[in-house]
Parts: structure tokens; sequence; C-alpha cells
């Protein structure tokens, strides 16, 4: 009745590692796992596998997604401590002392051991979220410590006591440093409770950033004045010599005599330098408040002038920055109905063309389908190339590079249609930056449409590997079941479609144990001639008594045709245009392509829209747009609260367009877009670069409650502050630029945060020294005039009222 035979199964899949034969295992973790210790565990298993392996097997890690969380991990940890003994070197460069420079060594790490426990009450893990709000928040954790110590330095300079200038100096600036921590708190906290995606992803983030603010303010009312009381502390002059000769008998002595005669020139010269520069600001201060229209009107106009690198184009918009991940994907795609071997053969010459790209550390080839869950799986006309970079500090091109010379390939690849995408931002396999969604009820308009449109992304500058999913009808034999005579033999569908199943792709019948081994008992047809349509036709069908019934008794074949798969988007039957982007920008290809659509002719119940990051750059903009608007109202409480006055806040507020100038000046200049990080720097600088507005208008409001005249106390104040403000924006700056230089790997993705705001403090320090002072003057003198309009109507309404009387 059959022939039997020990044979193994027909080849459905090849697999090569480097152009090795291999298999490949995909190891997916748990979702509530850790990636890096899921990989750590791996690798820890990896050398006892290979020990039981023949010596000619080899286990090779050809793609490890763990590595690029640690790398960016450490480059965070890296980040930090950068952020620290930088801002320390540059409070050592103002104050000029080693005191104060201890100290806030002493208050930063204080504050972050501080931020640890709160985030460990609050359920939170190192991940890059939340360590990415520590390395933004270093220069923010000495803000306040800054004001304080540096306000203390100048009571101490009086000739105070050093318990007296503690004192003095923290009471003198406690209001201002309050309102300086609560504004950057009801800016964050929104980000951390934003809605959908965003929330999600910044929450971390935002709670750590809010807690770390809280506990710095903490530091620098308690910690801070301690140890500049301690520090400062009135010694008798035997004391001081023997603590002198003590210190020369040490490394810092000796480098102390060392370096003597450089610091005895140096610090004179900054003096001489920095005494100048108090003269020319004093001159242009004096100049701005003589002429507050010019002033006014310069700032303005530099907020307006900012705004156009948006519409020329020179600042884009995008979902998220992209992030070299070292690793592209090569897919191939042979027409429908290719044999495996052909396929495999074209695949070859894709990996031929890869292995000799100097960049390429692996490429992992796969074509045909698979049983495997996470595996790559298709079709016999579909193939993958995975390829693997160096390290980004083992390469010189970048990622995005070497993808454009795999593209050279797939332009003139002639057995079939190759495309290349590089791993996202988020980590994951590269998903089209280009969406457009076409739906209607009739597939044959549809196509039309969706051919129509696909030809205008592909004519848009910066589009390219564009497609669709759609493809035309592979050639198939339907066989239609008459329901009715397969019952009458006591057949059902079921029962016909797995005898033909059977014959034409045999099935399994059973599982054979042989020992300690499972052997599948394949059942097929033999002899059955598969390419000629009428042998299908007389191929017979065992009925339960066990008579062989015709196909063609109980069925109707023929040939024909359909689409290789059927799409539905809100119940209505799409087509999707797909593309990756080079050369432009998500906003601005957005915003090209969606005129073009606009012109489109549609027949009624067909529509056009554009789906995927597009969609979610709209929508996530538009969530932006309204945290940015609730933490401007959020602050603008607070401060009304604190200084109880409405009009007091409006003047700190001026600070905020100021800053927009720098922050978009430099993403212009850094080339970076508007995207997902840069815009939660927008709204993180709302409550940063006010702070030097806060400080100024904090000390001139306690300059005119002891009687100092207007104009005078604007001066004093301006002259006073200055210091401060320029301590902690330098400070604040040099403890972000780590982070916008994103030199370590996987920190591209923040450094558009860090650019905003580096960007923002920079113009809102220079613009803040001498606009605010002269709004407050304007604005002064606004209520002035109010109030005496206000008092002369009183006053005439008074005499009207005597005289009727």
């Amino acid at each position: 009745m059959a022939t039997v035979e020990d044979t193994y199964k027909d080849v459905r899949q090849y697999s090569r590692l480097n152009g090795s034969p291999s298999i490949g295992v995909n190891i997916l973790k748990q979702s509530d796992a850790s990636t890096v210790d899921v990989g750590k565990m791996i690798k820890k298993e990896l050398p006892k596998i290979q020990k039981e392996l023949p010596p000619d097997f080899e286990i090779v890690l050809s793609n490890d997604s763990s590595k690029f969380i640690t790398d960016s991990l450490n480059g965070t940890l890296m980040t930090i401590i950068e952020g620290i003994f930088t801002t320390a070197l540059i409070l050592f460069f103002f104050l000029r002392e080693w005191r104060s420079m201890v100290t806030v060594l002493i208050a930063i790490p204080t504050s972050l051991i501080s931020t640890l426990m709160g985030m460990y009450f609050a359920g939170f893990s190192f991940n890059m979220m939340s360590l990415m709000g520590m390395a933004l928040c270093i220069g923010i954790l000495v803000d306040d410590s800054i004001v304080v110590l540096e306000n203390i330095h100048r009571h101490r300079s009086m000739g105070k006591t050093a318990l007296q200038a503690a004192l003095d100096g923290r009471s003198e600036v406690g209001m201002a440093a309050i309102a300086i921590t609560l504004s950057d708190v009801v800016v964050f906290a929104p980000i951390a409770f934003m809605g959908g995606m965003v929330g999600q992803y910044f929450r971390q983030f935002g709670l750590t950033v809010v807690i770390a603010t809280l506990f710095s303010l903490f530091v620098s009312f308690t910690l801070a004045p301690m140890l500049a009381h301690r520090f400062y502390m009135e010694e008798d002059a035997e004391t001081r010599e023997l603590k002198a000769k003590a210190r020369r008998a040490t490394i810092r002595g000796w480098l102390g005599i060392r370096l003597q005669p450089l610091f005895a020139w140096f610090w004179p010269f900054l003096n001489s330098k920095t005494g100048v520069a108090m003269v020319w600001y004093d001159q242009a201060l004096r100049w701005s408040l003589s002429n507050r229209k010019k002033v006014l009107a310069l700032a303005i106009a530099g907020f307006i002038l900012s705004l156009t690198v948006i519409p020329l184009g020179l600042v884009g918009f995008e979902l998220m920055p992209s992030t070299d991940q070292s690793t592209l994907t090569v897919t191939l795609e042979m027409p429908i109905g290719t044999p495996l071997q052909k396929t495999e053969a074209a695949l070859k010459q894709i990996e031929d063309y890869v292995k000799d790209i100097p960049e390429v550390k692996y490429y992992q080839a796969s074509v045909g389908s698979s049983g495997g869950y996470a595996s790559y799986s298709s079709g016999a006309n579909k193939g993958q190339v995975r390829i693997t970079l160096y390290d980004k500090a083992e390469r010189k091109r970048t990622v995005w590079q070497v993808g454009d010379e795999v593209r050279k390939l797939a332009d003139s690849f002639p057995y079939g249609r190759v495309t290349v995408s590089e791993s996202d931002s988020m980590g994951g396999g590269g998903t089209s930056a280009i969406q457009i969604e076409v739906s209607g009820p009739e597939y044959t308009q549809l196509v039309a449409l969706a051919e129509q449109v696909k030809k205008m992304v592909a004519e848009t500058p910066g589009a390219k590997d564009v497609d669709m999913n759609y493809r035309l009808g592979q050639p198939e034999v339907q066989i239609k079941v008459d329901r009715q005579r397969a019952g009458s033999y006591g057949l059902s569908v079921n029962d016909i479609a797995g005898a033909l199943r059977t014959a034409l792709n045999g099935s399994t019948a059973t599982v054979l144990r042989t020992g300690d081994k499972d052997v599948d008992v394949d059942v097929s047809v033999e002899g059955l001639d598969k390419s000629k349509l009428e042998n299908l036709k007389y191929l017979t069908i065992a009925t339960s008594g066990g008579v062989q019934v015709p196909l063609s008794q109980v069925a109707e074949v023929t040939k024909g045709s359909g689409p290789t798969q059927i799409n539905r988007v809100a119940r209505q039957r799409t087509i999707t245009v797909s593309g990756n982007l080079g050369g432009t920008n998500q906003g601005a290809f957005s915003r090209e392509i969606g005129l073009k659509l606009s012109q489109l002719q549609l027949p009624p119940g067909y529509s056009v829209k554009q789906a995927g990051e597009t969609e979610d750059m709209n929508e996530i903009m538009g969530d932006m747009l309204s945290a940015f608007a609730l933490a401007i109202a959020l602050v603008y409480m607070v401060l009304a609260v604190l200084y109880e006055s409405l009009v007091t806040p409006l003047i700190r507020m001026f600070s905020l367009p100021l800053g927009l100038i720098g922050s978009l000046i430099a993403l212009a200049l850094t080339h970076n877009t508007l995207n997902l990080f840069s815009m939660i720097g927008v709204i993180m600088m709302d409550g940063l670069v006010a702070k030097n507005g806060t400080l100024l208008i904090d000390y001139t409001n306690t300059l005119r409650d002891r009687g100092v005249a207007l104009r005078e106390a604007v001066q004093q104040a301006a002259k006073t502050r200055l210091r401060p403000i320029i301590m902690t924006s330098v400070t604040m700056i040099f403890g972000m630029l780590p982070t916008a230089l994103a030199l370590s790997a996987g920190t591209e993705v923040r450094s558009g945060m860090a650019v905003v705001l580096i960007g923002g403090l920079i113009t809102s320090t220079l613009f803040t020294l001498i606009v605010i002072p002269v709004f407050y003057t304007v604005v002064d003198d606004f209520g002035k005039r109010r109030k005496k309009r206000k008092l002369e109507k009183l006053r005439r309404r008074a005499e009207m009222m005597e005289a009727q009387a």
C-alpha cells in the first residue's frame, strides 16, 4: 500500500551567519524582566553550553540588545560624574575658594543620595529615563546652594562673623530660592503626569527631577549654611599658623606652592577683567534704562526673528531623534512563486556584497518559512539579512551611511526588491517613517489610488524605500466545495481540505518514539504530478465507509488569482504606502506630502491620510503644547502666591521668550529637530530660565522695601545679583554639556533636550541682565500711571458729588 523510508523533512528554511550554515536562536525576555539582567545571565551560560558542543561548533552572540542599553546606562553615569566635577571647577573659578567648592561637592552627592532614597520609595529602578533625570539636574541641584553660598560669601566680605553671615545670607535669599525650586517642581510635575505614551515614558524622568530639586532646596537651607559656617569659623593666629604648616607638608600644600606664581598672576588678571566687565555692564544697564523702548523693541524683534528658523526649515519636526544602534536589516522579496533554492541563491549575492563592507561585524541571513515563534518567518520568496556593525567607537561611518551603501545594491539588484531599514530610537526594528493609508470599499479603485499615492511619495524629496503592502494577485488553484453533494457522501469541508493537504504537502499522522527521540511519521501521496490541474480533479477522497470519491464529484477546481493579504483599518479595506526618510525631517516631509495629498480627487467612500509616526507626532506635539501652557500657568500661580502680586510674575515670565530665542538658534546650529525630547526641554526651560529673573526681581523688591528709589534699586540689584546669576547659569550649562555632546553610546536621543536648555540659558541670562530691569521699570511706571489715573478719577467723582450736595 505504501513505501516506508527513514529520511529527513524537506528543506523549508536556510540560515547562515557570516556565510556559514547556522541555527538562529532568538531569546525573548518576560515583560517584567530586565533586559540587562537577562543578557548577563545568558552570557554567563553560553561558555558552559559551548563546552558541551563538538569542537567545530561555535556559539556566536550576533545581536545583543542589552549591550546598547548597558552602554547607554554607563554613558549616563559617566555624564553624571563629569557634570559633578565640571560644576565644582566652575564654582572654584568664580568663588576662588576651596571651601565653597568642597561644600558644593558635598551638597551634590547628598542631594543625589537623598534622591535615590526617594526613587526607592517611589518604586523606581535604574533605567535610562531616571538616570537621564539625574544627569540633567546636576546643574539644578546646586542652583539653590550656589545662591545661598554666594550670598553668605558676600555677607562675610562685609566683616560679619561666620555665624551671622550664614544666617543673614540664607534668610535674605530664602524666598528667591523657594520660588526658583517651586518653579522647577511645577514644570516637571506636568511632564510626569502627562497622558498617553509621553506620560508613561517620562514619568520616572519627571518625578526623579522633582524629588532631586526638593532635596536640593532642603540641602541649601541646612547643609550648605552649616558647612559655610564651619569653613568660615574664626581662628586665632596660632591655629592658622599650625594648619598652614600642616598643609605645606601635604601634596595639596606642595601643589599650592608650585602653582602660587600662576595664581598670583591669574587672579589679579581675572579681577581686572571682571572689573572692566562690571563697568561695561553698569554702562549698558544705564543706557538701556534710558532707552527702554529700543531695548524692548530689540528683544521682541529677536524673539520674532528666532521663530523664523521653523518656517525656513532650519529646525524641523520629528517624533524621535535617530540613534545609532549599530544594526540594520536588509529584506529581499522575490516574485511570488519563486522556489526556495532560487531565493536562497539571490540572498547569497546580498551576503557577498555585505561581507566586504568594513564596518560589518556579523551578518545573519535567513530565507524561507520557519516554525519558530521569534525567528524571521516568511514564504519561500522572501529572505532577510540582519547586519550587526562594530561598536560606534570602532568605525568611521554611521549606521545610516552604511545603510546608504547597501541601498546602492538595492537600486540595481536584478532578482527582486531589496529594502534596507535601520533600528529606530526606541530599540525597534525600524518601522517606516512614512506611512500613508488609502482606504475604500473596492480593491480595483483602491489599488489605482495607492499607486498614485506611491508615485507622489517617491517623487517627494527625502523619500526612499517607497513601497506598499499590496501585491498583485498570485496564480492559485481555487477549489469550491459543493457542500450539499459532499454531505451526501458523508464528507465535510475539513475532510476534503485534510485530504488535499496530505496529497499536496504531506501531513504528520503520528509521532514514533524511538529511544529518547520523537520521530514524526509523515504521510503523502506518492506519484502525484502537482503541475497539472487535471490530476487534482481526479484525486480521490476516502469516505468513512471506505468509498473513494473523486474531488471533481464534490468540488469545482479552477485556476484564479487573489491578493496575498487583505488589510482593514476601522473596518475599511486599506492599502498602506510606506517608506523611509533621508536628507529631510518628518515635519518638512509631512507638510510637503500633505499638500500633494490634498489635491487628490477622491471618489466617494475613499480616503487618504498620513498615519504611523506622522500621526503620533501630531498627537504628541498637541499634548506637549498643552503641557507647556499648563507649566506656564502653574509657574505664574506659584509666583503670584509667593510674592502676593499678579504683576511680579508677569515680569519674571518675560524671561521665557528670551530663552526661546537661544533654544531655537541652538537647535538650528547643531542640526537638531523639535522632537519628543527637545520639546520636553522647552517645557523644562520654562522653569529654569526664569530663575535669573526671580533672583533679580526678588532683590529689587527687597531694596525698594528698604526705601531705595526705583532706578537705584534696579541698578543695585542687577550689580549685586550679577555674579550668582552668572554662576548658576554657567554651572548649569557646563553640567549639561556632557549630555549635549552625546559622546557616549545611546546618548544621542537626549542630546536635543540638553541643547535646548543650554541655548535657552545662554540667551535668557544675557538678555535677563538687561531686559528684565528695563521691563520691571516699564511695568512699575505703568502701574503708577494707572494708579494716578484711578486716583484722579476718584477725586473728580468726589468733587462732583460735593458739588451736587
